[in-house]
Formats: C-alpha cells, structure tokens, sequence
C-alpha cells in the first residue's frame, strides 16, 4: 500500500485537475452545451497538464496539443496519456521524444500552442503565457472557451478580448481554489485516523469543485476589482479579481 505522503502527492494532482474539468464543464453547461466531442489543447505538461488532459478525455473531449519548454507536439488523434506520463513523470523528458513514439504526432520546436484550432484552450503552464495576439489566433480558429489552469496564465489584454468576445472564459481562481480543497480533504482524513481510498476522496472532488466554479462564474460582472495588469506578481494571484 502507497504511503500517506505518496497518496497526498497523487490526490493532490487529481485536485487540481478537478478544479480545471469542473470550470470547463460549469462554463460549458451554463451555454447548454458540453465537452463531448469537443477538440482541446492544454499548455504545458507537468502535473496539471497532464492529469488535466487525463480528465478532459475521460469526459469526452480529444486533446490534441500540450507543450514544454522545447516547443510543441500537435497529435491528431489525441494525446496518449499513458505516453505522456512515461516521457515526462518517469523519464523527465522533452515532447520530441513523445512524437517520436507517436505516428500521429508532430514535435515543433519552440511552436506556439495556441496557433493550434481548438474549441477549449487550457493555458495551465505560467503566468502571462497568454497574450492578446494568441486570444485572437484561438478565437480565429474557432475557440469557444478558455479556462485558467495556471496562475494568471492569461494578460490583461487577452481577457478583454475573451471577454468582448463574449466566449466562454474561467479564472484561475475557481479551478485553483480546489488545491486548498484538496487539503482539507487531506485533513480531514488525517484527523479521522483513516485510510482513504483514492475512490473515496475522488468521490468529494466533484462536489468540491462545481461549487467553488459556480460560486466565481456567476458572480455579477460589477464584482470585485478588475486584473488591470499582466505583470502582477504571482504573490497578488489570490486577491485578483473574479470579474474577468
């Protein structure tokens, strides 16, 4: 049996993914609609990218893109997630080494992911990674919402042209919330004395999550102070505003 400290380390990257689906999904059902069948791309591919395409392909969706350092892989049949986590989580290597793997996928290198046609974008990899030239280039090829994965991955300037565009668009906020939720699930499990199943605590994130989602989105757009810089300090993340 996994250790606690392992276990914590696992429920904590499914949290974070959790966070990112339920946006995505509260974003998508407020427009009558859903993640089946939609075409996805997800920037980055550490712990949250990766259990972030993980769950996206769970609910239907086909994520054909994420990145790294070195650049891009594009697979036109989706990502094989297994794949992915041997490249990254157990090999700690670059996206070309997946694309060599991989008769559907193509590695650019230092390629710009969000030139790649989608219909939900999830920049989850750094702050302003984001601009408003690359909201134009998603919303050009057909994008229909964007949820923050990362802290603050989008520039001021790119969520007014989310927002005047009037797609769908998820702050960080919601989906980050549920990291904190994850350790109060973690706490609570401690205090009790227990050993939970990783089924049992996945079981609490769902609810976790549609909440904390529905608790941001729907708050009226007066709400709050507007981001109105894209070089705040990553530190000023947790105060900045949910009317975005």
């Amino acid at each position: 049996m996994a250790s606690k400290s392992v276990r914590a380390k696992v429920l904590s990257n499914q949290g974070s993914r959790w966070g990112v689906e339920a946006e995505v999904d509260e974003l998508l059902a407020a427009r009558n609609t859903s993640l089946e069948g939609r075409t996805a791309i997800v920037s980055g591919s550490g712990n949250l990218a990766i259990y972030a395409v993980e769950k996206l392909q769970q609910l239907g969706a086909t994520v054909v893109a994420c990145s790294d350092s070195s650049g891009i892989v594009h697979d036109v049949d989706g990502l094989n997630v297994e794949l992915l986590k041997q490249v990254k989580e157990v090999e700690r290597g670059r996206l070309d080494s997946y694309a060599d793997r991989r008769p559907s996928a193509r590695f650019v290198s230092k390629g710009n992911i969000w030139q790649v046609p989608c219909e939900v974008a999830i920049p989850s990899a750094t702050q302003n990674e984001l601009s408003s030239k690359d909201a134009l280039a998603l919303l050009g090829n057909g994008c229909i919402a964007v949820a923050e994965g990362a802290n603050m991955p989008c520039t001021a300037d790119a969520v007014d042209v989310f927002t005047e565009a009037k797609i769908a668009f998820g702050p960080g906020k919601a989906a980050n919330a549920d990291g904190v939720a994850t350790s109060a699930l973690e706490m609570q499990q401690n205090a009790s004395r227990d050993s939970w199943s990783f089924e049992h605590a996945e079981g609490d994130w769902p609810r976790s999550c549609t909440t904390s989602t529905r608790s941001v989105t729907r708050l009226p757009r007066s709400t709050g102070a507007r981001r109105t810089s894209s070089r705040v300090p990553t530190s000023s993340a947790s105060t900045e505003l949910l009317d975005r």
